[in-house]
């Protein structure tokens, strides 16, 4: 670790070496602990881009609207972060974390059920941010990233074979990836309208048995 600080030291001429330590803590470096002040302040700062943001595309946020929705200047800014690009980063590399947490938690069951309901737990603590980086202002590097997360834990669900050829599976990888993706996404926007444990045995029975034969079954429902 003291050889990456010097390393930032060398990178970042003209900052602090107070600044460059922090920096570096914010950044995943956690080799010293953030004061409560100093956690206040960042926090104060990703409350107002993340206002921002998801009202706005990245490259129609400026510096100045983040600090002055903060309540800091625009050094103090600079204190914490390069740029608008780097806020982004730390949030998309949380929700990345938070991800991995629930995948890897416990080995995961060779079916969708265990892929899918730690989808859902994870998106009950980042919902609000998963929402907006998958949708049309997210970060398609990220949205990469996200998928990508998910492929060791989908390719061991039963219908998945190593049998099959490549350009196959990897179709057939894309073509789930993107259906959960999306429906997860859809749902949030309306979670209000359906129960999280309602909507995950939707998921599955799409993911099972495709949605022409879901919505067919379940129209007899409705039959008078």
């Amino acid at each position: 670790l003291q050889h990456l600080v010097v390393l930032n030291y060398k990178a970042q001429r003209g900052q602090t070496k107070q600044q460059i330590a922090l920096k570096c803590c914010i950044y995943g470096e956690k080799f010293m602990r953030l004061s409560k002040t100093a956690m206040a302040t960042r926090d104060a700062f990703l409350t107002a881009f993340w206002t921002l943001y998801e009202k706005n595309p990245l490259d129609r946020i400026s510096i100045k609207e983040i600090t002055d929705l903060a309540g800091h200047n625009r050094s103090t800014f600079y204190t914490y972060f390069d740029d608008i690009q780097s806020i982004l980063e730390y949030i998309e590399d949380d929700v990345i974390e938070c991800m991995k947490q629930h995948i890897f938690c416990a080995p995961l069951n060779n079916t969708n059920d265990a892929v899918i309901a730690r989808l859902a737990k994870a998106y009950d603590e980042k919902g609000m941010y998963l929402a907006v980086l998958l949708g049309e202002n997210g970060d398609p590097h990220f949205i990469e990233r996200y998928k990508s997360l998910f492929k060791p834990a989908l390719m061991l669900a039963k219908p998945f074979s190593s049998l099959l050829p490549t350009l196959t599976t990897d179709l057939l990888y894309e073509f789930s990836m993107s259906a959960i993706l999306n429906t997860f996404n859809y749902w949030y926007k309306h979670r209000d309208e359906m129960p999280t444990g309602e909507f995950i045995r939707l998921q599955r029975n799409i993911l099972a048995n495709g949605a022409y034969h879901v919505a067919e079954k379940l129209s007899r429902n409705y039959r008078v």
